[in-house]
């Protein structure tokens, strides 16, 4: 049984956090093209710990949310995601000079998602599901941060 997702007193916060870390790999990423250094690398990191964020969050959370609405728009934005994933990664594998605007905007349409996250699904999560998913959740998170730190 977890208590905390690295340090995270709640569901929550640990999702929150999870967040601020694949901002911080996103960071990297325009990093690493600034210094034209690696950047496909970054991305790789960056890409791989949004990707496993988003299924993870479809498969535990989205799944058992009450409100159809609140999980249809949360399944649109992670569709819109994946999609833009592919295209930005065809951007910094190709070293186009406009990359790192483009992934700028992206940073802002993570933020925004990270506020409808924490707005229709963190906050029901941390409320409605039960002590032993809300563990399972907690467990999956505490890995996928875990592995996210390696990088």
């Amino acid at each position: 049984m977890n208590d905390g997702a690295e340090g995270a007193t709640s569901l929550r916060d640990g999702l929150l956090a999870e967040h601020a870390e694949i901002e911080r790999l996103l960071d990297d990423v325009m990093r690493a093209i600034e210094e034209r250094s690696g950047a496909s690398l970054a991305w790789r990191a960056f890409s791989s710990a949004l990707l496993a964020q988003i299924d993870a969050e479809e498969r535990h959370l989205v799944a058992a949310l009450s409100n159809e609405g609140s999980a249809r728009l949360l399944r649109y934005e992670h569709c819109y995601l994946r999609g833009r994933l592919r295209e930005l990664g065809c951007a910094v594998d190709e070293e186009q000079l406009e990359a790192p605007l483009l992934l700028k905007n992206f940073r802002d349409v993570l933020r925004a998602h990270a506020r409808n996250d924490d707005r229709l699904l963190y906050g029901w999560a941390e409320t409605h599901l039960n002590a032993e998913r809300r563990d399972a959740v907690l467990d999956v998170l505490t890995e996928r941060r875990r592995v996210m730190a390696k990088r």
